[in-house]
């Protein structure tokens, strides 16, 4: 991975120099998929799909869509039963076998009525609070004809299957040789899902497991013309950058290398597919999970996981996301990972998620929100109510980093315009990844427009979680568990222009409408 060798150099220039901002281009209507995330609900999370503490965390988050059941699970999970299969794909018994063992999940999930956890019940539960579900098909512990007749049960119960992801992550060799040694040998076993999907579901859009880098998976899976042109999509994953190489970065400059990552990986991303899939220009890119790791090495204290940085890393991805969707290489799918960490389950830390939940059913009292849940639902709000968005072109005053390993500048600020056609209203989102201030002036085409609200979030480390906005609908800001400014911006309805003071490393949302 190229971060391995970037070394982060930063153009230092006044720390007032004014720069301007301001939307091109034609646009597009936001995609739900880029304000995803992976649910793990029923697999992990045993909290029914009618909980009342879900629901309320769901809309709390403004959450576009769900992966569902989520990404390793769903390589031993049944959708029809609810449960965790066998090898065999036979169902209870059989939650352990030789390469992985999710006994103690199973044991969770039978204290609940028999399919509690089925698709059916997600779909009339959970799966009804959101624009869009991507459905993640176990095509590993189950023979071909067994997921053929998963497909048939979501048909059958009425399910329109708008998303279909094959598999989990089968480039990890020490965990899936066993089944698919080759991406040849799990494109053979795609290639008559994919059919009878087409069948089913004529609208569905499928996409088939990549790696995110110049692989061996890749480079075999990009000779498999009859699979690749048959989907429409592959799915990528990339969690960092590794803490090691955030650490040895210079210290002033670790969390700007940090916030970085979301236009580094993209750019990766997208080179990746133009390259190694050109035959196939059709495919557009689906990151079904991000985060920063919190296994294996400890989080370095200069991220400090759920806490400022960590939100602000999490915008610069989605940015990207937004930056990236209209691009050659598109990007269609967006989704963090994941939604919840409930204690008593023990599988994921509480750095990885956006919520906190309890055991007990229906208890909204219990759940916290963290820092990456609180930007998360901000920026989600704004791309859903103001669901028209631009790229922002920036003017040559705008201060830039140089990034010395591939020779080029990136621009300090990271940014995306957001706008309702209908009422005119309009909104700006603004990463500053630089550790000086930036002033800057947001442009516009508006001539009589007024700022409503500008929230800036700045670079803590402590971790930070507060319970649900009460009510939920409360729209953000929130004054917590971040407590953001409001007074870096300042409008000027004559001149349709807005003027920011942008602290250090920080996050920016603006809301504007018409006078």
């Amino acid at each position: 991975m190229m971060t391995m060798l970037l070394a982060v150099m930063f153009a230092h220039g006044a720390a007032t120099s004014s720069c301007s901002i301001g939307p091109s281009g034609d646009g597009r209507k936001v995609n739900p998929l880029l304000l995803g995330v992976n649910d793990v609900l029923g697999p992990i999370i045993n909290l029914s799909y009618s909980d009342s503490a879900l629901y309320n965390a769901i809309h709390a988050l403004h959450v576009g869509a769900l992966r569902h059941p989520g990404g390793t699970v769903a390589n031993y999970w049944t959708m029809r039963n609810g449960s965790f299969v066998g090898t065999n794909g036979t169902g209870p018994p059989g939650c352990s076998g030789d390469h992985y063992s999710y006994c103690k999940y199973e044991e969770r999930i039978q204290q609940l009525p028999p399919k509690t956890f089925s698709a059916e019940n997600f779909a009339k539960g959970l799966g009804s609070q959101v624009n869009l579900t991507i459905h993640d098909l176990n095509v590993l512990t189950m023979t071909t004809n067994e997921s053929l007749a998963e497909l048939q049960y979501l048909h059958d119960v009425g399910i329109n299957v708008t998303h279909l992801e094959l598999g989990n992550e089968f480039y990890i060799g020490k965990n899936y040789d066993w089944r698919f040694p080759t991406a040849h040998v799990y494109a053979e076993a795609c290639i008559p899902i994919v059919n009878r999907a087409r069948v089913l579901f004529p609208y569905v859009r499928i996409a088939v497991v990549a790696a995110s880098g110049v692989s061996d998976w890749n480079k075999n899976l990009s000779k498999e013309s009859a699979l690749l042109q048959a989907v429409d999509a592959v799915t990528i994953h990339k969690y960092g950058p590794p803490a090691q190489t955030a650490m040895n970065q210079p210290v002033d400059e670790q969390q700007s290398f940090v916030l970085l990552q979301g236009e580094i990986v993209s750019a990766g991303f997208a080179a990746m597919l133009r390259d190694v899939f050109h035959e196939f220009p059709h495919l557009t890119i689906w990151r079904t999970e991000y985060n920063y790791p919190s296994w294996g090495v400890p989080i370095p204290k200069f991220f400090g996981g759920q806490g400022g940085v960590h939100a602000l890393y999490t915008a610069g991805h989605m940015l990207s996301a937004f930056m990236h969707a209209g691009w050659e290489v598109p990007f269609e799918v967006l989704m963090i990972h994941c939604l919840a960490h409930q204690p008593s389950a023990n599988w994921t830390g509480i750095t990885n998620t956006l919520i906190q939940v309890g055991d007990n059913t229906n208890d909204t009292p219990s759940v916290r929100i963290g820092a990456v849940g609180q930007i998360f639902s901000h920026i989600s709000y704004i791309a859903s109510k103001y669901d028209y968005m631009k790229q922002n072109d920036a003017t040559a005053e705008c201060p830039t980093m140089y990034l010395k390993f591939s020779d080029s500048n990136f621009t300090c600020l990271q940014s995306h315009y957001f706008e309702d056609i209908v009422s005119g209203g309009y909104a700006y989102i603004i990463l500053n990844r630089c550790i000086h201030p930036v002033s800057v002036e947001l442009n516009t085409t508006r001539s009589n427009s007024k700022i409503l609200s500008s929230a800036s979030y700045i670079n803590t480390t402590e971790s930070a979680w507060a319970p649900l906005p009460n009510p939920i609908n409360l729209k953000p800001p929130w004054k917590a568990p971040l407590t953001p400014s409001t007074s870096a911006c300042a409008g000027n309805s004559l001149e349709s222009s807005t003027l920011c003071q942008l602290p250090p490393l920080s996050l920016t949302i603006t809301e504007h409408s018409l006078s």
